[in-house]
């Protein structure tokens, strides 16, 4: 960005967005795959309603939200923090802030191996915990390579959320009511998302903006206690002839 201009960094950052979409208009591999068909078409909207808001769902788009309010809380405003309390050049705050998204491609793949290891439960449990301990050493460290390899390592384990979070979703929901479930998954962090930055900037307003990051790790803490209370055991399928699976 020092040597081409900023306008330049928005063409990169495009060019992936446009290659992932001609794959999914291209591949023959999505356009023929098939879903399962609905057992019984002539339930009611209700009835669907009620059978995808178990109470397990209730209480993990709880933690979602919790969760997700701490963590855009302090991603929205990390180059403030970077550029504004850590008197960090702008450029070298911006290229810092540039490699999460790397490391959280790696976040990604080491969530879903621990999620298959640990149990997507225990793996989240841990993940949300590194969160908050690493998001409270990053407040704390001022060196520009200690700043950076905690962000780093903070980056690989919130994008390493994803992998357990969808899994317990899968889980804890009829297999038929998926896609509804899914639906409003996103739609909680989508409107966490929105809500946050306000909710942080009025943090910033009335102290600093190192103050996001206490209020950040608080929200991961209370998301994590509220995910002790998720059951350990909920039906996979409307067929009760399905067994229960663990959610360790």
């Amino acid at each position: 960005m020092s040597t081409t201009g900023w306008r330049w960094t928005y063409l990169f950052w495009s060019l992936p967005i446009i290659i992932w979409g001609f794959i999914l208009l291209t591949s023959p591999q999505l356009k023929i795959k098939q879903f399962k068909i609905r057992t019984n078409p002539s339930r009611k909207r209700s009835a669907r309603l009620f059978s995808v808001f178990s109470p397990a769902l209730v209480l993990f788009l709880v933690v979602i939200a919790v969760r997700e309010l701490g963590a855009t809380g302090t991603s929205t405003f990390m180059t403030t923090y970077f550029v504004d309390f850590r008197n960090l050049p702008e450029t070298i705050a911006s290229l810092v802030f540039a490699f999460g998204p790397v490391m959280g491609i790696v976040g990604s793949l080491g969530g879903g191996f621990f999620a298959e290891r640990l149990g997507a439960r225990k793996a989240l449990k841990w993940t949300i915990l590194c969160c908050a301990i690493l998001l409270l050493t990053l407040s704390l460290v001022s060196h520009l390579y200690l700043l950076a390899l905690v962000y780093l390592v903070y980056a690989l384990f919130n994008n390493a959320l994803w992998s357990p979070m969808n899994t317990i979703v899968a889980s804890i929901t009829p297999e038929t009511e998926r896609g509804l479930s899914y639906s409003f998954y996103f739609f909680t962090e989508a409107l966490m998302d929105s809500i946050a930055p306000s909710i942080a900037a009025g943090v910033i307003v009335f102290s600093s903006v190192w103050h996001v990051f206490p209020f950040s790790v608080a929200f991961f803490i209370i998301s994590l206690v509220i995910l002790q209370f998720l059951p350990r055991f909920e039906r996979l399928s409307d067929d009760p002839k399905i067994v229960t699976e663990r959610i360790q």
